[in-house]
């Protein structure tokens, strides 16, 4: 069971898999939710602390939610809440604990730095070995926007063009509301 979940989830974000492959039940939207939070603070517990990680965890999460249950009442297709917050949050999951260590490795070599090198040159931040973890966390961003855009262009119906447009909308938002949070609570 648990094996062939995570091969769904997988082959979800590799684009092969559409969200109607995962289960419709409210339970198991309620697995991948709780799983989706779970997973969330432990990334954004790698640089912040447990209170400002408990804060943006439930923020995220509840955007989330937001994103599927009000893009898909705009388009009239409510059934298609569950599954397409499944996919959302199942994604998430699958996303986060590829990211974890990524961010771990960029939270510590960041740390590393001094004050100084902080304000190098590129050339200077490779010796530091920032550059590859920021890229890949980059990567990873990117690659949710996608993912994000794929599930949303099953789920609404749309192109997947729309349903990117609606993903940076989505990310846009999200990041900028992070920042303030981020900033209030530290």
């Amino acid at each position: 069971m648990f094996t062939s979940l995570l091969t769904t989830l997988f082959e979800l974000c590799r684009f092969r898999l559409a969200p109607q492959a995962l289960p419709g039940s409210r339970g198991f939207t309620y697995l991948m939710v709780s799983a989706y939070f779970l997973v969330g603070l432990l990334v954004s517990s790698v640089d912040q602390g447990m209170r400002g990680a408990l804060i943006t965890t439930a923020v995220d999460t509840l955007l989330i939610c937001l994103l599927a249950a009000v893009s898909l009442w705009v388009a009239q297709k409510p059934e298609r809440i569950p599954q397409t917050l499944s996919a959302l949050t199942g994604a998430g999951v699958l996303l986060g604990l590829i990211g974890w260590p990524i961010m771990y490795w960029l939270h510590t070599a960041a740390q590393a730095q001094t004050v100084a090198e902080q304000a190098a040159t590129i050339a200077e931040q490779t010796q530091t070995g920032t550059v590859l973890p920021a890229t890949l966390v980059m990567a990873l961003i990117i690659w949710n926007i996608a993912i994000i855009g794929h599930i949303l262009r099953h789920a609404l119906e749309v192109t997947f063009g729309v349903a990117i447009g609606i993903a940076l909308l989505y990310m846009y938002m999200s990041l900028r509301l992070m920042g303030v949070l981020f900033v209030a609570t530290n």
